[in-house]
Order: C-alpha cells, then structure tokens, then sequence
C-alpha cells in the first residue's frame, strides 16, 4: 500500500496529463552531447547527458505549467532518486528509483550513480526517446549459451539471440 509521501501521481491528473502529451508533442528529439565507449566493443555509444538532457526539456515543461524537482532521499537504509513533475494545478506524477550506494563505493561512485537514474528517471517518466550510455548495448546483455554450447549475447529489445561479433 503506498503511504502519501510516496504515492506517484496525484488523485487526480486530468490537468497534468493534457499538459504533457502537449509537452510530448512539442519536445521533438533529444539531441546527443556525449559519448561513451567503456562498455561498447566499437563504436561508441552517444548519449545525453543531464545538463544537455535539463536543457531540452526545462523550457518545454516550463512552457507547459509543468516542473521538474529531483532530490536524492535516504529512508530506511536505502538512497533514492525522487523525480516528480509537479503542474501549476497541484496534479503531479513521480518516481522513485533506488540507488546503488553499497559499502565498496566511494563518494564519486555513489554521485555517478545518482547522476545516471536522475537521467534514467527524466527520460522514462517524460517518454523520451534517448539511448542511455550503457543500458542497451552493456548492463542489459545476457550470455547463453546456444545450441552448439557457444556463448551467445542476448539483446533485450528484440529477443534475440546475437554473438558477441554481432554487437557495435
């Protein structure tokens, strides 16, 4: 049962909802600033990073009676992100995602962390259409073994068994 304070939309949203299929309409694509090459065999990947990603979408949010508030929470042990898009009305939808914060990780590890399900949590809750960093082509792939007894990638978004010289 969720408590009040962590509830992810208000009772009611028949404001917010409009506002942001107007923001969704105009918000257009989300240009890449960055990239990565740590977990890719190629290529790297290009991602946006949250000041580029800030940049994007503030001013259409603004333009749309909507703000965007993200605060790191400690409750019960446990670090999160709270994203919530708050509309002029009082209507708002949110999100909590988890941070990794294990005794091994130093104080940067835990910020980089943070700094990426700020992004995860803006670009999910807002439907935007942004490859992450990491997340398509390395946190997510999975080794099986095929057939033969070879060891095969997985892909997530097509179900479909790769090899590892498939993968850019």
């Amino acid at each position: 049962m969720e408590t009040e304070s962590r509830k992810l939309e208000s009772d009611e949203t028949n404001e917010i909802v409009p506002a942001l299929i107007k923001f969704q309409s105009d918000v257009g694509s989300i240009e890449f600033n960055r990239t990565n090459s740590r977990f890719t065999k190629g290529e790297p990947i290009k991602y946006v990073n949250i000041h580029g990603l800030l940049l994007a979408v503030v001013p259409i949010l603004t333009k749309f009676n909507i703000m965007l508030s993200q605060s790191p929470v400690y409750t019960n042990g446990e670090l999160y992100i709270y994203t919530k898009l708050r509309h002029t009305s009082g209507q708002y939808i949110a999100s909590w995602i988890k941070i990794n914060h294990g005794n091994d990780l130093n104080e940067q590890a835990v910020f980089g962390n943070c700094t990426y399900m700020r992004r995860l949590a803006i670009i999910s809750l807002l439907a935007l259409g942004c490859e992450d960093d990491d997340g398509n082509k390395g946190a997510y792939l999975a080794e099986a073994k095929n057939a033969s007894g070879a060891t095969e990638t997985k892909y997530p978004s097509d179900k479909k068994l790769i090899s590892d010289n498939q993968i850019n």
